[in-house]
């Protein structure tokens, strides 16, 4: 049995598809474990995308046989390949492991594996244009750990699920990744309407974000150290960048956290002084006034603001980064985002709380998002920054043992079910965060999964 899926992405209402000029898309190699998520980028490009798959079950006695032989001829290879690039012999690792895998579902679950490719074509009128956009394709999916190559001959994929047979064949892949991966949804679907953040713990499907289309667009992001507060950040920051929904940052970064290989060099950094003068980078340029530190931030797509060396926070320091911050901030109707990581530092000086909580309050009308990251939740116990709670849109709530019953009120937690956030996941040793999330309309608790690429990028 062989059955064909054809999947068109319309990504507006209307298009025309011609056949002038059009190219074959083969997903070559690929280190991916998100499920769907690949879709909504594909949705996210401005051009429509064809995938073909094709699918055949393959006989119950045959399967077994063909797994048990790819595990040993995997094996030899990679004892046998001593010349081999390291990255070599990690691909034949990883392949016989997931062979391995397969085998045990297919004995304890009854799972079935099917012979199974993936086929991409773009078209376009003009070849100048066709190539950009298999180009853009090119990097969008990259992104996810898809390396797709350009040729129009048989499909070729190693997904981290995909198995070959033999080079230039089809894949084999069981039945529990290929209805993770194929996006036939016989319940209702999730629409994707901005960035992936993670997996519903309870219903395994994905949760996307924009922080931009609610009233408030305004983040909250609490927990311990070491509990993965700060690299969501980084993963929202490179998520947004990729999608193109928003390409202006500023960030506060105190601990010297943020490095400006996330924005692909594009950051500038600005430092401050003991007496709240900005410096930039080289620490040669003093730009003085408060209007010329307003237009130089003003000016810039990304800026990282940390303190000099050897100086501490005072008054001084924390009014002129708000001071800054709000130059940003207001400067023009692109979308951006703040952000203000250890936001107790502003919140701990009675005009820096006042100065945030004005921003907090009117970030909306000049299309910002403002996140505050804080690993002390006792501080909006306080009733003057319960408001900064109150205004916040999204709360993120990640492991953190201080946690108690009068927090549930302000953090809009109370009347739901959630999991205990002292037990959550997260840090350098687990390969996912864990992280509960309250709009005040429901309670999530969400698994955060990345890429190897969004690994490496973001790991610095």
């Amino acid at each position: 049995m062989k059955k064909t899926l054809k999947i068109n992405f319309k990504l507006r209402k209307k298009f025309i598809e011609t056949n002038t000029n059009s190219t074959d898309g083969i997903l070559y190699d690929a280190d991916y474990e998100l499920g769907p998520y690949y879709i909504s980028m594909i949705e996210s490009l401005d051009f429509p995308v064809t995938l073909t798959f094709s699918i055949r079950k393959l006989n119950q006695n045959l399967q077994r046989k063909m797994i048990k032989k790819m595990i040993a001829e995997r094996k030899t290879e990679f004892h046998t390949s001593i010349n081999q690039k390291s990255g070599k012999k990690s691909t034949l690792m990883r392949q016989v492991e997931d062979a391995e895998r397969i085998l045990q579902e297919l004995d304890a679950e009854n799972s079935k594996l099917f012979n199974t490719s993936m086929h991409i074509k773009i078209s376009s009128d003009h070849p100048v244009e066709l190539k950009d956009r298999f180009d853009r394709l090119s990097e969008t999916l990259g992104y996810l750990g898809m390396e797709i190559k350009n040729d129009p001959g048989r499909l070729v994929s190693n997904h981290t699920y995909f198995l070959p047979l033999s080079k230039g064949e089809k894949y084999l892949l069981n039945s529990k990744s290929l209805s993770s991966i194929i996006p036939i949804y016989f319940t209702p679907k999730v629409m994707p309407q901005g960035i992936l953040l993670g997996i519903d713990d309870i219903n395994e499907k994905p949760v996307y974000m924009d922080p931009f289309i609610e009233n408030s667009h305004n983040m909250l992001i609490i927990g311990e150290t070491g509990s993965g507060k700060s690299f969501l950040v980084k993963l929202l920051i490179h998520r947004l960048i990729t999608k193109h929904i928003c390409e202006k940052f500023f960030i506060f970064d105190p601990l010297n956290e943020y490095s400006s290989k996330i924005f692909d060099e594009r950051a500038i950094f600005l430092y401050i002084d003991a007496g709240g003068k900005i410096l930039t980078s080289s620490e040669h340029n003093n730009f003085g006034s408060d209007e010329s530190k307003g237009n130089l931030a003003g000016d810039q797509d990304v800026v990282i603001v940390r303190l000099s060396d050897g100086i501490d926070f005072n008054e001084r320091t924390i009014t002129s980064m708000l001071k800054l911050a709000n130059s940003f901030m207001t400067a023009g109707n692109d979308k951006k985002m703040l952000i203000f990581d250890e936001c107790h530092i502003i919140t701990s000086s009675p005009a820096g709380f006042n100065a945030l909580n004005s921003m907090v309050r009117h970030s909306r009308h000049f299309n910002a998002s403002i996140t505050n990251v804080s690993q002390n939740v006792d501080d909006f116990l306080r009733p003057e920054l319960a408001s900064i709670a109150y205004n916040s849109n999204r709360i993120f709530v990640f492991r953190t043992r201080s946690m108690r019953s009068e927090h549930n009120n302000v953090l809009k937690l109370e009347d739901f079910d959630f999991a205990p956030v002292h037990s959550l996941l997260g840090g350098k040793t687990d390969s996912f965060s864990e992280c509960v999330l309250s709009t005040g309309k429901d309670v999530k608790t969400i698994r955060i999964l990345l890429t190897a690429e969004e690994r490496r990028r973001l790991s610095v």
